[in-house]
């Protein structure tokens, strides 16, 4: 009698355990289905706007508040990708990046990802203005080899680390190439720049920058 019931209850509790796996197992397949519809993929654009990038760069990439700060739209992915990892480390700290290098602290790795790929996707639009191609900025811009890494047009750099020169802002671009001779900006691949701007003076940077201000993006 007494094996009888002690069959019984262990019985009842091989039964309860069953019963508790399989309830346990089903539970954590609707949360983890539950998890997939919950997590949504990053909105690049809604990111770009969360962190605030459209305040300096305006919501259009190419549209920065001043003249100071770049046009971004459609820039080389793998160039904008390893900027903005510089300027969240420390590795540029060039020009008007020290405002910016306390935002980036707020972006993650992957929102990071996201927000270069929704810039490098923004349409880089068109200038008004033609370039002359005779003009003494074309001919600095072909005698002092930029076009060697950034495209005879300055649309088409030789490798996705470089940066499009195409249209971008000349008091931008006079900062730019000003640091990276001076050695204030030493990221990415300026070390490969600052090794040619020794041909280069003052008068030449100012107009090498607004000849390519008025290249088609």
């Amino acid at each position: 009698m007494k094996r009888h019931r002690i069959n019984i209850n262990l019985h009842s509790i091989l039964l309860i355990l069953i019963g508790l796996i399989i309830v346990n197992v089903s539970f954590g397949e609707n949360n983890s289905s539950l998890t997939e519809v919950d997590i949504e993929p990053l909105d690049g654009a809604k990111l770009y706007e969360e962190k605030t990038c459209f305040l300096c760069h305006g919501l259009d990439g190419k549209t920065p508040i001043a003249p100071i700060y770049p046009k971004i739209a459609g820039q080389e992915l793998e160039y904008i990708r390893q900027q903005l990892k510089d300027i969240k480390s420390g590795a540029r700290d060039n020009a008007q990046t020290a405002a910016m290098h306390g935002i980036m602290q707020l972006v993650t790795e992957e929102e990071l990802e996201v927000i270069a790929s929704h810039v490098a996707s923004l349409d880089r639009g068109k200038i008004d203005q033609k370039p002359d191609r005779r003009s003494i900025g074309a001919k600095l811009f072909k005698r002092k080899t930029c076009f060697t890494c950034h495209g005879r047009k300055g649309q088409t750099p030789i490798m996705e680390n470089y940066p499009k020169l195409a249209g971008q802002n000349a008091e931008y671009a006079v900062q730019q190439i000003k640091d990276i001779k001076s050695g204030v900006r030493n990221n990415g691949m300026a070390a490969a720049m600052n090794s040619v701007m020794f041909m280069v003076n003052d008068e030449e940077i100012d107009i090498i920058a607004k000849y390519i201000e008025t290249l088609e993006p």
